[in-house]
């Protein structure tokens, strides 16, 4: 994007002809020089914040900044979603008022339904990124970056291979 404003000359070039006194260019340069000062701040933070609007929570996208900011030469990072689509069924006791889950035999039931305990549902998170133990790089670095771009309500974690 073209950020690039340079006010003095904007002011000679909008200022009518008959307006263009050395006194009228002054003035307009001492109230506009606020503005001048906030825009040269504006373009110090604009390119760290077009960096940053360049990615965002899709996996393959997220693992190109991860790759991009802490393995830029070899980019072993991967991110790989935990969830296989298979429904997830909950026990629950009579008192609950939830309906009854129904267990069959293997050869009544159409698809298998399991049961996972409370451990292995808090363990994985919904995408697990995937870290080379060779990087000599901190974790709260990685979580940092990965809280920044995931989704508001996912859960993550990090295992190193």
């Amino acid at each position: 994007m073209i950020y690039l404003w340079n006010i003095r000359d904007w002011i000679e070039r909008v200022l009518p002809y008959f307006l263009r006194d050395a006194k009228n260019i002054a003035w307009l340069y001492v109230l506009l020089n606020p503005v001048e000062t906030l825009h040269g701040f504006f373009l110090s933070t604009a390119g760290e914040l077009d960096y940053k609007l360049k990615y965002n929570s899709q996996q393959k996208v997220l693992a190109a900044l991860l790759n991009n900011v802490f393995d830029d030469t070899l980019r072993r990072i991967y991110i790989v979603t935990n969830s296989d689509g298979s429904p997830v069924y909950y026990l629950y006791k009579i008192v609950e008022g939830e309906p009854p889950l129904y267990v069959y035999k293997t050869s009544e039931s159409a698809s298998p339904r399991y049961v996972y305990t409370i451990p292995e549902q808090i363990v994985s998170g919904q995408f697990t990124v995937y870290v080379p133990a060779a990087l000599s790089v901190s974790e709260s670095l990685i979580i940092a970056r990965v809280n920044y771009y995931k989704l508001a309500g996912t859960t993550f974690t990090i295992k190193y291979f």
